[in-house]
């Protein structure tokens, strides 16, 4: 049984959730929620509730990590520029039925791996 550990975070941090509306909020009238497993596979199953809601299925969709694409992209230096984001092969996506309401919304992330262990990690967002 393996485990992975981000650096600088506990074990219990296992994946970035990106909200719909993008990494900044700016990409106002999205859908699209994103989810970086980091020790993901296409054994994994993800899901996620919005604002307390009932699970709800994701597919792994390999793309960009948004966060990755920014930090590479050169807009912020990092003194590597042999460094280029590529696609992400642990990434899962599901695009909301409806954009959601203007206000405050809490989006839970479950994540059950390869060897049964289930992980959740919440997101507390704001769409404009």
């Amino acid at each position: 049984v393996t485990t992975y550990k981000a650096a600088g975070f506990d074990r219990a941090h296992q994946m970035r959730i990106y909200p719909p509306g993008g990494i900044d909020g700016s990409d106002e009238g999205k859908r699209k929620l994103l989810v970086n497993v980091f020790h993901g596979s296409g054994r994994c199953s993800v899901e996620y509730s919005l604002d307390r809601g009932a699970f709800q299925p994701m597919t792994l969709t390999p793309q960009l990590d948004p966060l990755a694409e920014v930090l590479l992209s050169g807009v912020v230096a990092s003194g590597k520029p042999w460094a280029v984001a590529v696609p992400c092969t642990h990434m899962w996506q599901a695009d909301l039925p409806s954009p959601p309401q203007r206000g405050t919304h809490v989006v839970t992330v479950r994540v059950t791996d390869l060897y049964g262990r289930t992980f959740r990690q919440s997101k507390i967002f704001a769409y404009r």
